[in-house]
């Protein structure tokens, strides 16, 4: 299947699965993080106390918590871009496959789904395209069917069985 080399122009192209794909990936890699750092921030508060008990020193210890939660942020905002980025590509995917069938639908049969070389959901856009090439070459014309219907309504279901009667021999089969 040929592939499209230019990227998509907009990174959020279905919110409503895009957010359920990226919450599924997020919320336990998040949730650990939260977890650490809270718990790394409660050890240095903790020590940081014990030391003005023991009247000593540690100078560095507000460096060691900004660069744990600085870690912890960046940390969370890479996983939710990663996380954002994988949804694109099957919330992408999904997006053309569902406008190809629009366009077949509205009677463009040479229309087929083009994905991008790195987009999941190859397989399925494979499978539509197959499905799409059998049916335009196995569909009535439908623009025969709706004059005949239209040329004699009252006899229009005799016009269907003589038309599909007339047709050649034609598979039946989806083809897998």
């Amino acid at each position: 299947m040929p592939q499209e080399p230019h990227v998509r122009k907009q990174l959020v192209v279905n919110k409503s699965m895009q957010t359920s794909i990226v919450l599924a990936i997020s919320w336990p890699a998040a949730t650990c993080i939260l977890l650490s750092g809270l718990i790394l921030v409660a050890y240095c508060i903790r020590m940081g106390f014990e030391a003005a008990e023991a009247d000593l020193p540690l100078p560095s210890l507000p460096m060691v918590i900004t660069s744990a939660v600085a870690f912890l942020a960046l940390t969370t905002v890479a996983m939710l871009y990663n996380a954002l980025r994988f949804s694109h590509r099957i919330a992408g995917p999904a997006h053309r496959i569902q406008l190809t069938l629009k366009e077949f639908m509205a009677g463009d049969h040479e229309v087929r789904a083009r994905l991008r070389q790195d987009d999941h959901l190859q397989e399925l856009a494979e499978s539509v395209n197959r499905f799409l090439d059998w049916s335009a070459k196995n569909a009535l014309d439908s623009t025969v069917m709706v004059s005949m219907v239209n040329l004699d309504p009252d006899h229009h279901d005799d016009l269907l069985v003589r038309a599909r009667a007339e047709e050649p021999e034609r598979g039946s089969r989806v083809p897998t």
